[in-house]
């Protein structure tokens, strides 16, 4: 057995189990979908009617509230993380589409350097 036809064998695998995964991801977008509107209704009730929770079929569904911080000026902000060298408070992804239309613009970002990553493509050949 070649190489080649290795290869391809591993890509008619890849192939099946990518669309099995696809239809499962698509299924459960579904689910959740139904799931997070339900939540969301449920959560809205207890909040319009002051409830904090209900007892249904022996198990509890109630609201836990948690603080969680927001940003509200994003200036004063940045000049606290800047002027403490806090960067650990912020999580850290750089928009691809805003450093192209920067870029696009003729601006050069600082600190930033472009790679090649690589993600496994499969269409129809021409």
């Amino acid at each position: 057995m070649s190489i080649r036809s290795d290869i391809e064998t591993a890509i008619r695998s890849w192939r099946v189990t990518k669309e099995q995964r696809l239809e499962l991801d698509r299924e459960s977008a579904k689910i959740k979908k139904g799931e997070t509107e339900l939540k969301q209704s449920i959560m809205d009730a207890l909040l319009d009617n002051e409830i904090e929770g209900i007892v249904c079929d022996g198990r509890v569904t109630d609201l836990m509230p948690r603080d969680v911080a927001k940003c509200v000026d994003v200036a004063l902000f940045s000049k606290f993380v800047y002027d403490n060298e806090a960067l650990h408070l912020l999580s850290f992804n750089l928009s691809q589409t805003a450093i192209r239309e920067m870029e696009a613009a003729g601006i050069i970002i600082p600190g930033i350097e472009h790679i090649t990553v690589f993600e496994l493509g499969d269409r129809k050949s021409k």
